[in-house]
């Protein structure tokens, strides 16, 4: 054990004529101990007014709460190991608000809110929901038809967080007529799924449209579309569609602004439970060929900002991390052999792995290994459950604890 000297910023609202200071403490310290576990020690031995976000999160490097400065340098608390030797200072992360101490608040960075729902095609709609629901354990809801675009789907809720199973209604009609890109449609042959993309929410879709123009990808929209649900109420909104109306898989977005409400769709849902124990969607990845070229596109029109750039050496793979809106995003592209260079061989740019947070992880082990669901240790985060079957679900799939309430 060795003590160490460790400055830790300290801000109160409270107090408002405090601009914030460091406050040094002298802590004991062990080899191997992350950031966290010094926070921890500073606030169960030390301090116990420290504000931080807690040892009770993921702790698997996806949340993305708990990112703090360590000597200048912006790292996950988590999963970060304290520094071999020298004094440690500790402050707040990011460009957000700092609420109190190290707790902060993030702006909303550009004309993006958040992200809205994953769009998975199926070429059977009806093996695939069966997948989702009675493999994997999800709550699959009947959506509706789109009868102007063509197609039908079911909906996996988180709030009005969402993953959508779709299915075209006339395969042979949407290929001959553009609908489904001749690339994507050759890729599908080989896949019972496919995750397309992702939509992200905005509250001024114009906007955005214009900004993504500027940069050199043009969008069709924006346009007014709608479902109609089963119980007969219609789901209004406006999409823009970057790089035109064809489906097509791609590590780009498409932006949504909805005209009927959060409040009242989520009304007409009500609540709903997950027999796996799944809570919300806690993140994902995009696997990308060029990593600078998708950082310039996320950080320019999107607005997003950098926090790290890292090597994920279990994916083979070099890893960009932002936020947005509440979840985490990462870029992954290929740095050497592994799956997210064999993933973007087979089914090109665009989702990879999505990671769904649950009540209990254990019991979510459990319940899949009572459907004989092959499940794997996420090498790439801890205590994470991985599937790595993407021809039945559309992508990798894992599931991860989430951070207590």
């Amino acid at each position: 054990m060795m003590t160490r000297f460790v400055k830790v910023f300290r801000y109160d609202p409270a107090d408002s004529s405090a601009e914030g200071e460091f406050r040094t403490y002298e802590v004991d310290t062990t080899p191997g101990m992350s950031v966290m576990d010094v926070l921890d020690t500073i606030h169960a031995r030390l301090d116990p007014s420290l504000s931080y976000y807690s040892h009770s999160a993921c702790l698997h490097g996806i949340c993305g709460r708990c990112f703090v400065k360590v000597n200048g340098k912006t790292v996950l608390a988590c999963e970060t190991r304290l520094p071999d030797d020298g004094d440690v200072v500790i402050g707040p992360a990011g460009k957000g608000r700092v609420v109190k101490d190290l707790v902060t608040k993030p702006h909303v960075e550009g004309l993006v809110t958040g992200a809205d729902h994953f769009m998975v095609l199926a070429g059977n709609l009806e093996t695939v929901v069966a997948a989702y629901r009675d493999t994997l354990g999800f709550t699959v809801q009947y959506g509706g038809r789109n009868e102007a675009i063509g197609y039908e789907n079911h909906l996996i809720h988180f709030g009005h967080l969402y993953v959508e199973i779709l299915s075209l209604l006339d395969w042979e009609g949407a290929r001959a007529g553009g609908l489904i890109a001749g690339e994507l449609a050759d890729r599908f042959e080989g896949h019972e799924a496919l995750c397309l993309t992702y939509a992200v929410r905005t509250e001024d879709i114009g906007e955005l449209t214009r900004r993504v123009g500027r940069y050199g990808l043009e969008a069709v929209g924006p346009f007014d579309s709608e479902r109609k649900r089963p119980d007969g109420r219609v789901a209004r909104w406006r999409l823009s569609l970057p790089g035109g109306i064809a489906f097509n898989r791609a590590h780009t977005p498409f932006f949504i602004e909805w005209i009927t409400g959060d409040e009242e769709r989520l009304g007409w849902e009500g609540p709903v439970n997950h027999p796996n124990g799944a809570v919300t969607i806690a993140g994902f990845r995009l696997a990308v060929r060029d990593l600078e070229a998708a950082r310039k596109f996320y950080e320019g029109p999107l607005g997003c900002a950098l926090l790290e750039e890292v090597d994920m050496l279990a994916l083979g793979a070099r890893c960009a991390r932002y936020r947005i809106g509440g979840m985490a995003l990462d870029l992954v592209a290929p740095s050497g052999d592994g799956p997210v260079g064999r993933f973007l061989e087979s089914a090109g740019e665009g989702p990879f792995e999505i990671c769904f947070a649950v009540e209990d992880i254990d019991q979510t082990a459990a319940f899949l290994r009572r459907r004989n669901v092959k499940v794997e240790p996420a090498a790439h985060q801890e205590t994470g459950l991985l599937i790595d079957d993407p021809r039945s679900f559309g992508l990798r799939i894992v599931f991860m604890a989430k951070e207590a309430s």
